[in-house]
């Protein structure tokens, strides 16, 4: 069905002061490439030589192998920065638009692309990865030491 065709339908049977959420998973960011969590390409079935992939991304890891850590999340990083939303996406920016301040996003997504489609800023509860905070304590008390990278 069209893009026109499934907005008319909406519009036709949602009355129209209705409010809309959508709730989205990894699953919609699977058809631009990024691999979900559990599925056969999973971040969480396809582990490293070393580690299981839930035990990438604990704190305790880090502490021990900020490293290793920060490896696996570049990783992750690449691989989202170089996908593109998809009709997904798209479909769920024609969504906002028509319902406006009556649209909710939700989703656990990181990948950045519900942003990149267009939802409008602060719209997703969580909306990427791409960046990030340390929380190395100063390495004198005047002078703020760079978080340690790769």
């Amino acid at each position: 069905m069209p893009p026109s065709d499934w907005i008319a339908t909406i519009r036709q049977h949602v009355p129209p002061k209705s409010r809309l959420t959508v709730m989205t998973g990894a699953g919609i960011s699977a058809e631009s490439g990024i691999p979900t969590f559990r599925g056969p390409e999973g971040y969480w079935t396809v582990g490293s030589r070393s580690y299981h992939p839930q035990e990438m991304a604990t704190f305790a890891m880090f502490r021990r192998r900020p490293d290793d850590v920060w490896q696996w999340y570049l990783h992750r990083a690449t691989v989202c920065h170089q996908a593109e939303p998809n009709t997904g996406h798209i479909a769920i920016v024609a969504l906002e638009t028509l319902f406006g301040d009556r649209f909710t996003l939700i989703t656990q997504n990181v990948d950045g692309l519900h942003l990149r489609a267009a939802i409008r800023p602060g719209g997703p509860t969580r909306s990427t990865a791409m960046f990030s905070r340390c929380d190395a304590p100063p390495a004198a008390p005047t002078i703020s030491a760079p978080c340690p990278r790769p």
